[in-house]
């Protein structure tokens, strides 16, 4: 969804704000990836924790392939406890 040099202190609350027609968004987090040779399009992940699965979900289907700022988002669900283990660098599958 963003770039390493797209990240500003607007792009949380953006994305929260967008994602709350969803549902209730219980946490925001944008995490820049640690390993500078990866891949541009994978080096910002943003994750949002919804107050329930159903609402994650709705929010996976909308947003998953649609573009913002020229960037395909890839959307998808993340590991519960990974990501309250602040595991952020996990492999998606």
């Amino acid at each position: 969804m963003a770039h390493r040099d797209d990240v500003d202190a607007d792009l949380e609350s953006e994305t929260r704000d967008e994602c709350a027609r969803f549902g209730t968004v219980r946490r925001c987090l944008v995490y820049i990836m640690p390993d500078a040779s990866r891949d541009p399009s994978e080096a910002v992940r943003i994750f949002v924790q919804f107050a329930t699965f159903e609402e994650a979900k709705r929010a996976v289907e909308a947003m998953n392939k649609r573009f913002f700022a020229a960037r395909q988002i890839l959307a998808c669900l993340y590991d519960e406890e990974r990501f309250l283990s602040f595991d952020l660098a996990a492999e998606l599958s």
